[in-house]
Order: structure tokens, then sequence, then C-alpha cells
């Protein structure tokens, strides 16, 4: 029990990093496209 615990940890620390990642992606996309967009 105790190592499946500690795999899920990781996973959740993983998934966290992988989600901010995902979101600074994410704005930094739209910052690009607004740039783009701007007349």
């Amino acid at each position: 029990m105790f190592s499946v615990n500690c795999e899920n940890k990781l996973l959740r620390a993983k998934i966290a990093m992988i989600s901010e990642q995902i979101q600074e992606s994410e704005t930094s996309v739209r910052v690009r496209m607004n740039f783009d967009f701007t007349p």
C-alpha cells in the first residue's frame, strides 16, 4: 500500500506540472494571437 501511495503522489505531481505547463502555453498563445491580430 505504501508504494502505491508514493506512486499516486508522483503521478499527481506530474499531472500538476503538466497542467501548469499547458496553462502557460495557452496564455502565451493567446498573447501571441492578440499581438498578431492587433491592427
